[in-house]
């Protein structure tokens, strides 16, 4: 493990309950794509998920359909948070239907995947634990000395952290416009993403 762990003790005993239920609930033929000594357990996994990861998410249109769009994905306490403007349609989705998909996918070596629902979280307290988080992940360590910590605009980003390496793009700092949300998963599955489709013939 090389990145860093929000997570408490209890918050990684409760992910580690959360990865086994949701295993063994799985069907028969993911369990023969993540086998046992494919499985990484939940302090690896939160060490793994250090930084900005983008997140496929899966939200529900008013008649069912659902919708995916990339979203920074940050994982703290146990699961992942991301940001969204008020007005986009995604967050209308979630006001009115919480429920949501989310799938990490850096590459066919490893995948995260988790089902659950969306609420909001406050970022307004200076006191809050994720506001830090936000501001560590997005806002650049080699900052100039006297600079604001939340400055808005688009990032850049020197040192090209995680999350601050695209160009032009404002950065979600709990002071610009975006609205943060917690996903509570019901279920989450990580392991390996299967490198090749069914057999056929």
């Amino acid at each position: 493990m090389t990145g860093r762990i929000f997570e408490t003790a209890d918050d990684l005993a409760a992910l580690q309950d959360l990865l086994d239920r949701s295993m063994a609930a799985a069907g028969p033929h993911l369990r023969t794509i993540i086998t046992p000594d494919r499985r990484v357990d939940a302090a690896t996994l939160s060490a793994r998920l250090d930084g900005m990861r983008l997140l496929a998410l899966a939200t529900v249109t008013a008649d069912g359909r659902p919708m995916v769009g990339p979203v920074d994905g940050i994982f703290y306490r146990g699961s992942f948070h991301f940001g969204t403007a008020p007005d986009a349609v995604r967050s209308r989705h979630l006001r009115e239907r919480p429920q949501v998909s989310a799938t990490h996918l850096p590459g066919e070596e490893f995948a995260v995947t988790v089902h659950g629902s969306a609420v909001p979280v406050d970022v307004s307290s200076t006191d809050s634990g994720f506001r830090r988080c936000l501001l560590d992940v997005y806002v650049p360590a080699t900052a100039p000395s006297g600079s604001s910590s939340s400055t808005r605009g688009p990032c850049t980003c020197a040192s090209k952290r995680p999350g601050c390496s695209r160009s032009g793009r404002a950065i979600p700092t709990p002071e610009t416009e975006y609205v943060f949300l917690e996903t509570r998963p019901a279920a989450m599955r990580c392991g390996p993403h299967p490198r090749r489709g069914p057999d056929v013939g």
